[in-house]
C-alpha cells in the first residue's frame, strides 16, 4: 500500500491552532500551540498533553478559524521535554483549514525518506522502514507510529529501537530493477471515502442525562453521525466544551439501559438558528491498536 503523507523535507510552518480532545489519562484538554509542518493534508505540531496512536484531535486555526479533525499517525516524546511532537493525518474538514498558510509535501522523488528500525509493540516483529511520515529530527528514542502489522493483522503501535534487524527476510531487498523494495509495515491510509467509514451516519436515539448547578435534567435526540469514539448530534440546549454526561446509547423509553460515561468535545454554533452540533465522546472508547 502506497503512503501519500511524505513530510520529509517539507519547510518549517509556524501556525497558531487550538488543539482539543482527549489525553492518555482521560481527561478533556484545550490547548494553544503552533503546527511545525504543513504537508498537505498531513501536519506535524507541538502539544504538552499526552495523547495515544489512533486517537483523534480537533485542530482549529487561530488566523482563520476553521478546523477539522485529524488522527495522531505518530508520536515523539524525547526524555526529559515538557512539549513533544505529533503527526497528525486528515480525518476530515469544517472548510478551508490553512488558507494562504497551506503548506505542499514535498515530492519524493527529490526527497530520501528517514529510515529506522521499528519494532511491533504487539508481537515484538522487528523492521527495517522508511519513515516518509516524518523528517529524520523526530528519528530517535521516543518515536512511535502507527501502522498495520502483517503478523498481528491489525493496526498496532510501533516504536523506535536502536541496532539492526537480524532477519535477513525483513532488510530491504534490491529489485530485478536494480531499485529497493521495501518488507515493511503497511501504513493505515485513509481515501476520502474511507474517512466517512469512521462516522457512520447513523440516527439513533440517545438520551443525555445532564447535572448543573445541583439539578439533573436530559436531553433526548437523534444522532447525525456515529463513529468508534463516540457521536455527533444536534439539539437546543447550551452544552459546553469539556462537560461530563452520562449517555445511554441506543435509547428507548421502555427499557432502562445502560448508562456510559461521556465528555463534550466540540460545540458547533450554526448561522440564523439557535441549535447547536455537539460531539460526544464516550468514556473508555479509544481506537484499537
Amino acid at each position: 500500500m502506497e503512503r501519500r503523507h511524505h513530510v520529509a523535507g517539507t519547510p518549517a510552518i509556524a501556525v497558531p491552532i487550538r488543539v482539543r480532545g482527549m489525553s492518555q489519562e482521560g481527561r478533556y484538554f484545550d490547548e494553544e500551540t503552533e503546527t511545525a509542518r504543513l504537508a498537505g493534508e498531513f501536519i506535524v505540531i507541538r502539544l504538552r498533553n499526552l495523547v495515544d496512536l489512533e486517537s483523534e484531535l480537533h485542530i482549529l486555526n487561530a488566523r482563520t478559524q476553521v478546523g477539522g479533525n485529524y488522527r495522531v499517525v505518530w508520536i515523539h516524546t524525547p526524555a526529559g521535554a515538557d512539549s513533544y511532537s505529533v503527526g497528525l493525518e486528515m480525518l476530515d474538514a469544517e472548510g478551508d483549514i490553512w488558507g494562504p498558510d497551506s503548506g505542499s509535501a514535498a515530492n519524493p522523488a527529490d526527497v530520501t525518506p528517514p529510515r529506522a528500525v521499528l519494532e511491533c509493540r504487539r508481537c515484538h516483529r522487528k523492521i527495517s522502514s522508511p519513515v516518509p511520515e516524518a523528517d529524520a529530527e523526530y528519528m530517535g528514542e521516543g518515536f512511535s507510529i502507527a501502522l498495520a502489522c502483517d503478523a498481528c493483522k491489525a493496526t498496532t503501535a510501533w516504536q523506535f529501537v536502536s541496532g539492526e534487524v537480524t532477519d535477513p527476510a525483513l532488510l530491504p531487498a534490491a529489485s530485478p530493477g536494480g531499485t529497493a523494495g521495501e518488507s515493511s509495515p503497511k501504513p493505515r491510509v485513509f481515501t476520502r471515502d474511507e474517512r466517512t467509514k469512521g462516522r457512520a451516519p447513523l440516527k439513533i436515539l440517545v438520551k443525555i442525562i445532564r447535572s448543573k448547578f445541583g439539578k439533573s435534567f436530559f436531553d433526548v435526540c437523534e444522532t447525525t453521525n456515529v463513529s468508534r469514539t463516540g457521536f455527533y448530534f444536534t439539539t437546543d440546549q447550551g452544552y459546553d466544551v469539556g462537560e461530563y454526561v452520562e449517555v445511554v446509547m441506543p435509547y428507548h423509553p421502555d427499557s432502562e439501559g445502560i448508562h456510559v460515561q461521556g465528555l463534550v468535545v466540540r460545540v458547533d454554533n450554526f448561522k440564523d438558528t439557535y441549535r447547536k452540533g455537539v460531539a460526544i465522546q464516550l468514556a473508555g472508547m479509544k481506537a484499537a491498536g
